[in-house]
């Protein structure tokens, strides 16, 4: 880290060099923070999606394997 007289010394156009790189550096890294946070929703929705698939997939076994075992319980009567 600089020490005081260093930045004292240092002209404006450096400042604002500096302050640009610095501005730079941020933007970029809120552009890759945001890339990610789109990535990690598309991840999580297909999360949800496969979930709620399963649940209607279960709810058809139920339903099959009641009907099944009314047609059993009528063949055995």
């Amino acid at each position: 880290m600089p020490e005081e007289s260093d930045r004292l010394g240092r002209t404006d156009r450096e400042m604002l060099i500096e302050l640009r790189r610095d501005v730079r550096y941020i933007k970029e890294a809120m552009q890759k923070d945001n890339l990610d946070i789109r990535n990690n929703s598309r991840d999580h929705e297909s999360r949800i999606r496969v979930l709620e698939n399963f649940r209607w997939w279960f709810l058809g076994g139920i339903v099959a394997s009641g009907g099944l075992g009314s047609l059993i319980t009528r063949v055995l009567r």
